[in-house]
């Protein structure tokens, strides 16, 4: 029996399939998703808070660099 899939791994399905439709609209929204998540995980998984707090500011410099979405 398979294990279900998590939402992380629905992502990059649907990820892998606007590629090779090549929706790259739909890629780049699911590619932003992705990276959200893992970079959420990625702060949970920090145990000092100084680390998490430099972890959490870089990512608000990344959002601020990038452009608004259209």
């Amino acid at each position: 029996m398979e294990a279900p899939m998590s939402h992380l791994d629905e992502l990059k399905e649907q990820l892998e399939e606007a590629v090779a439709a090549q929706d790259f609209d739909t890629a780049t929204k699911l590619r932003g998703e992705i990276d959200s998540i893992q970079h959420s995980a990625k702060i949970r998984a920090v145990e000092e808070p100084a680390q998490a707090a430099y972890f959490h500011q870089r990512q608000t410099e990344e959002d601020r660099s990038k452009p608004p979405p259209r």
